[in-house]
């Protein structure tokens, strides 16, 4: 007797992304949900890449493509047709919310005043249709962005982590294998990040299945229904307490109902990883702060005459005389950083605390700025000025003409380094990084500094001393920019031979 024929599984995709909503000219519209369009592509070319689907069989609506009538014909009628030889993917980005004991989710089309009637509820257009088809495999990917909804919908939640769990749990109880993971939980917001260009838990989703996360896999080979959501449920917070400025948390969550424990990918031998060793550091990005330091001839500042003589030594004397030389200018810098702060952040002259006395400073609410001079002990004909930012909001609330508050454009970003700080481990995994990206190492044991300079540029010094990472990068940027660059450069260092964060 010929035994059966083994009969693959095909997978059908169905990606929703609404980055930018229909312009409403009688009032607000919807928010924008950053980097949707990329976490849509990215995901796209992760089911091909990693789960084998045919991009025939992946069909992805983007914007305007995606409205409530798409959703409640095309994608309702698609998944009611599934076989029991069929697999379902959903991945959709957008805004949610939970009205009228459902969940639902906004089409580009929803409108902000009317929006139970211009939305969609998950249950008519995806559980439904698939309880009543015949396909026992699904796998439902949330990332529901809605930071800003609730500022508009006061009668909405804000947060995709609302969407009711019973309305899951009543669905799956009748179902063989289905998997709904979402990207927080109540109480929480779903966040994004700059220096991915993504949404956190989505670029986590596509680590995971890419096989690159050994906390993702199980038994050597398999990402489970399980390990996938572990490894959400740890990366996901971490990332956000190490990497961002964010001061909430966004904890995944997931419903999974099944037989047993059911494989997502099996991991072909030649992608698999061995799970590296780090040393045990964390960025504290709370207390980061941005340095600039520059070198000035004495005989050049404005304060100095014909009369005078450069300093031959470096004592309490040479120091003042550097500090009253320099004051002109520096006190002119304060001046300028104060009035241009007033303009472009729209503070009033109350909100200010400014002044120079051997150094000068500017305080506000959203920033402290600070100016230095000392002599230089190690080169006596000139002077060392140091200024230095340190921001007193989040970074993402920065406008974005911020930096022109500045004169001196400010190149380095100081994070202040907690753990186990031993030279030679360091030193050692910078070594295998090294080997792997054909950078710069530099190391001084004497002064316990490693510099590593990146083919792309970035310069990361790891001061021992004084239990801090400082970073530029050979192309200027602004403070925005810098430090979205150097979270780009860090998660890939960290991801690779060393982990600079927990």
């Amino acid at each position: 007797m010929n035994p059966a024929p083994v009969i693959k599984i095909r997978t059908f995709a169905y990606i929703v992304a609404i980055e930018n909503y229909q312009t409403i000219k009688t009032g607000p519209s919807i928010t924008k949900v950053r980097y949707a369009h990329n976490d849509a592509r990215n995901v796209k070319q992760a089911l091909i890449d990693y789960l084998d689907i045919d991009e025939s069989d992946i069909t992805i609506w983007l914007d305007s493509e995606a409205t409530k009538s798409t959703l409640e014909n095309d994608l309702k009628y698609q998944v009611g047709q599934l076989t029991e030889y069929d697999r379902l993917i959903f991945y959709y980005v957008g805004h949610g919310f939970f009205q009228d004991g459902h969940n639902r989710l906004t089409t580009w089309d929803s409108h902000p005043f009317n929006l139970g009637a211009t939305s969609v509820s998950i249950k008519d257009i995806l559980l439904d249709p698939l309880e009543s088809s015949k396909c026992e495999q699904a796998l439902i990917f949330l990332d529901c962005c809605a930071n800003e909804l609730q500022s508009l919908f006061t009668n909405s939640r804000d947060i995709i982590a609302d969407l009711s769990a019973r309305e899951f749990d009543d669905f799956m109880r009748g179902s063989k294998y289905i998997g709904v993971f979402m990207s927080c939980s109540p109480g929480e917001k779903s966040h994004s990040t700059d220096g991915h260009a993504a949404g956190i838990w989505t670029y986590h989703l596509i680590q995971a299945l890419s096989g690159k996360e050994s906390l993702a896999i199980v038994r050597d080979k398999y990402i489970t229904s399980n390990s996938l959501q572990n490894y959400l449920k740890l990366a996901v917070p971490k990332f956000i307490t190490s990497s961002t400025v964010f001061t909430g948390t966004q904890t995944p969550m997931a419903k999974i109902v099944a037989t047993s424990e059911f494989t997502i990918r099996e991991i072909p031998e030649e992608v698999l990883i061995a799970e590296p060793s780090f040393p045990n550091l964390t960025l504290q990005f709370d207390k980061m702060k941005f340095r600039k330091v520059t070198y000035s001839l004495i005989k050049k500042a404005q304060g100095f005459e014909r009369r005078f003589t450069v300093p031959k030594w470096k004592n309490h004397t040479s120091e003042q005389f550097v500090n009253n030389i320099f004051s002109e200018e520096l006190k002119g810098e304060i001046l300028e950083v104060y009035e241009k702060s007033k303009d472009i952040l729209g503070l009033k002259p109350g909100d200010f605390k400014y002044g120079y006395q051997n150094g000068g400073s500017v305080i506000c609410p959203v920033f402290k700025y600070d100016i230095d001079v000392e002599h230089d002990g190690s080169s006596l004909h000139q002077a060392i000025i140091t200024r230095q930012l340190t921001l007193r909001i989040q970074i993402q609330k920065l406008p974005a003409d911020f930096d022109e508050i500045f004169p001196i454009r400010i190149d380095e970003l100081i994070i202040p380094v907690e753990g186990e700080l031993n030279f030679d481990d360091i030193l050692e995994r910078f070594g295998h990084l090294q080997e792997r990206d054909h950078g710069t190492l530099r190391d001084n044991s004497m002064d316990e500094t490693i510099e590593y300079l990146s083919p792309s540029g970035c310069m990361i010094k790891i001061d021992i001393p004084n239990e801090e990472v400082i970073i530029t990068h050979n192309t200027p940027m602004n403070c925005i920019d810098l430090v979205r660059k150097s979270l780009v450069d860090l998660q890939n260092i960290a991801g690779a031979q060393i982990k600079l964060f927990n």
